[in-house]
C-alpha cells in the first residue's frame, strides 16, 4: 500500500465529510449512530474515572480484575448492563435522544461499579 501524507489524508476524509454533511438525512442518520455508539461507550469511562479517584474513599481494590487474576469482572458488566438498560428503556419508552441520557446513564454506572466492587470483593 503506498504511503499517503497526513495533508492528502485530511484533505480526503474532510472532503468526503463535507459532502456527506450537504445531505440532512445521512448526517441525521450517522448522528443516531454515533450518538448510540457513545452511550454504549460511556459507562466504561465512568468504570474507570471512579476507580481511579474513588477506589479508597470505597474501600475497594484498584484494578480488582487484574490483581485477582479475573478474566471476566462481574461488577463492570452488571453496572454497565443495569445503567444501560434503564436509561436506554428511558430514551425508547418516552422517545428521549440518547445523547441526553448518557450522562446520568455514565454517573449511575459509575456509582454502581462502586457498590458492586464492594459487594464482590467482599466475598
Amino acid at each position: 500500500m503506498p504511503k499517503v501524507s497526513t495533508f492528502w489524508v485530511t484533505i480526503i476524509a474532510g472532503s468526503v465529510a463535507t459532502i456527506a454533511g450537504l445531505f440532512p438525512a445521512f448526517a441525521m442518520k450517522l448522528l443516531g449512530f454515533v450518538a448510540l455508539y457513545g452511550f454504549i461507550l460511556a459507562p466504561f469511562g465512568a468504570i474507570i474515572v471512579f476507580e481511579h479517584f474513588f477506589h479508597k474513599q470505597a474501600g475497594i481494590v484498584k484494578n480488582y480484575a487484574e490483581v485477582a487474576n479475573l478474566k471476566f469482572n462481574r461488577a463492570v458488566f452488571f453496572a454497565w448492563a443495569i445503567s444501560f438498560g434503564l436509561f436506554y428503556f428511558i430514551s425508547v419508552q418516552y422517545d428521549v435522544f440518547l445523547s441526553f441520557v448518557t450522562l446520568p446513564a455514565w454517573l449511575l454506572c459509575g456509582v454502581l461499579f462502586l457498590v458492586f466492587s464492594k459487594w464482590i470483593q467482599k466475598s
